[in-house]
């Protein structure tokens, strides 16, 4: 008997006082900006992504080449002398709030690829813990296929 296992592209689904000053700061500006009337003349503007994990987005920042400050539970970076700030909604996914000069479509292509990037990293995590924890559950693995869209086909022979 075997099982296949798909594990398709897409997510499954500083100093301490500094660091107090900066949130203090980041706070304010954030209820500041929140005022409708403010929106459109600081150049401010929100875009969801599908986030969740605070460590992944960390790492995809970088991998992307932003240098992040993690705040809390928010985390702010900086790309092209635009600040990004990625806040937590109530569903606990990330929003990326964006202050300064970048056009909707810049934005939205950088949370594109930020997603994209997330993506990959979520498949990788979960490909290792398959492999991890397979022989814990009686799983031998007997083949992998990485497909043209970049899936991968895991097969388990289960072993009696």
């Amino acid at each position: 008997m075997s099982v296949e296992i798909v594990l398709m592209p897409i997510a499954i689904a500083a100093v301490a006082g500094a660091i107090k000053t900066r949130n203090e700061n980041n706070k304010e500006l954030a209820r500041t900006l929140r005022n409708e009337k403010n929106r459109e003349s600081s150049g401010y503007f929100t875009l969801g992504t599908r986030i969740k994990d605070t460590k992944l987005l960390e790492e995809t920042l970088k991998i992307y080449g932003c240098k992040n400050v993690l705040i809390g539970d928010d985390l702010e970076t900086e790309l092209d002398k635009v600040r990004i700030m990625f806040e937590k909604d109530e569903n606990e996914v990330f929003n990326a709030v964006f202050l300064g000069d970048i056009s909707l479509e810049k934005a939205k292509e950088f949370i594109s690829d930020i997603n994209g990037e997330y993506t990959k990293l979520v498949q990788e995590k979960v490909y290792q813990n398959l492999l991890k924890n397979a022989s814990g559950h009686n799983l031998q693995l007997e083949s992998e296929e990485v497909k043209e869209d970049n899936s991968i086909v895991l097969t388990f022979a289960l072993q009696e």
